[in-house]
């Protein structure tokens, strides 16, 4: 998102030190801001999120560090300041400052590597023991665990290539964060297979950005349902980007397990409620212990349905005969009804 500050002249803390969750690239317009920047902080020194710091009621000092940047922007001039970066700003004696901050947003979409480590980790079914806010080097923390992911479109050449360089960036920052786990890069992209990682990565990747190039054209074109207000209409593609951080999230939580189910979400099915009576319904959400949520044919809902009461739905053309004998049998069983005969099951 693009933001505009304005301050006045002869202000000695118009920001006071912060970090930023985003990298943000500083475009001066009028005047002139002043510019410190320091090293991030150690991480185990708090227990606010690093990078949050200097917000919501957190004080982060910096009065005893040395800037590693320090410099006054002028019209035209840009500066790019790195997420979890602390700065402050002040303007000179002479002069009021008007400037524009793009920010570009990595960490909270989980393309860092903390965040894919993590999810890899899920997916193959091993525990994560590290803490890396109190367990790493203030180094190893922000050179590897909180790095972005590289080749993220700005710079990408094509997607075979960034598959090969997001792997390797991840085997070897899981390297440096556990050096007594994953002792070699191969050993981390054989253990938790980086690869696929890598690639649903930059799937994740094209659909957040499909998802705010259809919000940035309704917002200029208006290209949404013009039935709707302006805020109803962004408020459907946040809803979307919501969605599209909660599949990576399920996708990482899937155990290999439940990735090589049987039945794969909307999935048509028959469901037995006993050991002869079925029911039609589709498949509404695999788990990663392999059992299933159902959706039947009347509207009712099932979750956990483990495999074994599940079997692939028969065309329609092959079940008017065996169809109407379930349904008889259900009824000299005494389940009665569809809807009272599945939710007997569930109780």
């Amino acid at each position: 998102c693009v933001n505009v500050y304005a301050t006045g002249s002869a202000t000695k803390i118009s920001a006071p030190p912060h970090t930023d969750s985003q990298r943000v690239l500083v475009l001066q317009t009028y005047g002139e801001k002043i510019w410190s920047v320091y090293k991030p902080p150690d991480q185990r020194l708090s227990s606010c999120d690093p990078l949050r710091r200097g917000k919501a009621g957190d004080i982060l000092q910096v009065v005893n560090e040395k800037p590693v940047l320090q410099v006054t922007l002028k019209p035209g001039d840009i500066l790019q300041v790195p997420a979890g970066w602390p700065h402050t700003t002040a303007t000179s004696e002479d002069t009021a400052s008007l400037h524009l901050t793009l920010g570009l947003d990595t960490h909270i979409w989980a393309l860092d590597a903390q965040k894919a480590r993590w999810g890899a980790l899920k997916k193959a079914g091993l525990p994560d023991v590290l803490r890396p806010e109190l367990d790493l080097d203030p180094r190893v923390y922000w050179q590897f665990s909180r790095k972005s992911l590289p080749r993220l479109g700005w710079t990408g050449v094509n997607f075979d290539d960034d598959v090969d360089t997001i792997t390797q960036f991840l085997a070897e920052s899981t390297c440096r964060v556990e050096p007594n786990r994953f002792n070699s890069t191969d050993i981390a992209i054989t253990s938790l297979d980086l690869g696929t990682v890598a690639k649903r990565l930059l799937d994740h990747r094209e659909a957040l950005c499909h998802v705010q190039r259809k919000l940035y054209q309704d917002v200029i074109f208006r290209t949404g349902d013009l039935g709707l207000t302006l805020q109803k209409r962004l408020a459907l593609h946040f809803a979307r980007l919501e969605q599209t951080q909660t599949e990576l999230s399920d996708w990482f939580q899937m155990s290999a397990a439940a990735v090589a189910a049987a039945f794969k979400v909307g999935a048509a099915v028959q469901v037995y409620i006993d050991d002869t009576v079925t029911f039609e319904a589709t498949v509404d959400a695999v788990h990663p212990d392999g059992t299933y949520d159902i959706l039947f044919f009347d509207g009712d809902f099932e979750r956990f349905v483990p495999e074994h009461r599940l079997t692939a739905a028969v065309p329609k053309n092959a079940i008017a005969s065996t169809s109407v004998g379930k349904r008889k049998k259900a009824k000299r069983t005494g389940f009665g009804s569809a809807g009272s005969s599945k939710n007997k099951k569930k109780r």
